[in-house]
C-alpha cells in the first residue's frame, strides 16, 4: 500500500513539474510574440520619424541636402530598406539595398511583403510637409532571431531548474522506491 502511494506521488509531482513548465515555455514564447513585435513595430515607426525629418531638413538648402542625401545612401544595412517617393512618383531618396525595388504601391500604415525570398515588415506614410510618402522596412529574420533567443533562453532556465526542483523528491523518494521496487 505505501509504496504504491510513494510510486504515485512520484509521478504525480514529475508529471505536474512537467506540465507546467511546458505550459510556462509556451506561454513565454506567446507573450514574447506578442510584446516583441509591437515593440519593433514603433522602433520601425521611430526610424520613420529620423527619416522624415532628414528629408525635411534637406528641403532646406543644397549643402544641407547633399549631406543628408550623401548619409542615406550610404548608410548600407541589409536587414534595413527605406524609399522617399515624391508625390509625382519619382523616387527621390533610397537604401542601398532598395536600389531596384519599388515600394511605392506599399499602403499606408503597417505591411508585410515578400521580398527576395525573404519577408519583410514595412511601414509607409505621407509626410505632409514635403508631400512625400516615405517607406521603412525591416527584415523578419531579426525579429524572429530575437524571439528565438528569448524562447531558448527560457527552455534553458526550465533545464536547469527543472532537476533542482525534482532533486529534494528524488533524494528522498527514489531510495525508498529503489528498496520496495528491488
Amino acid at each position: 500500500m505505501i509504496r504504491s502511494i510513494r510510486r504515485f506521488l512520484f509521478i504525480s509531482l514529475f508529471v505536474s513539474i512537467t506540465v507546467a513548465s511546458s505550459i510556462t515555455a509556451i506561454g513565454n514564447y506567446l507573450l514574447d510574440k506578442k510584446i516583441i513585435q509591437p515593440y519593433l513595430d514603433t522602433e520601425l515607426v521611430r526610424i520613420y520619424t529620423v527619416i522624415e525629418k532628414l528629408h525635411q531638413l534637406s528641403v532646406i538648402d543644397q549643402p544641407t541636402r547633399n549631406k543628408i542625401t550623401n548619409y542615406l545612401k550610404t548608410t548600407n544595412t541589409p536587414h534595413f530598406m527605406f524609399q522617399i517617393w515624391s508625390k509625382e512618383g519619382k523616387l527621390l531618396f533610397h537604401s542601398a539595398n532598395s536600389e531596384f525595388l519599388s515600394l511605392k504601391e506599399s499602403p499606408i500604415g503597417f505591411s508585410d511583403r515578400l521580398i527576395h525570398r525573404d519577408d519583410w515588415r514595412l511601414y509607409a506614410n505621407q509626410d505632409q510637409l514635403t508631400q512625400t510618402k516615405i517607406i521603412v522596412g525591416e527584415i523578419y529574420n531579426i525579429r524572429n532571431k530575437l524571439t528565438d533567443i528569448i524562447t531558448r533562453n527560457n527552455g534553458y532556465i526550465l533545464l536547469v531548474t527543472f532537476p533542482i526542483f525534482e532533486q529534494p523528491f528524488l533524494a528522498n523518494v527514489l531510495p525508498l522506491l529503489l528498496t520496495h521496487l528491488l
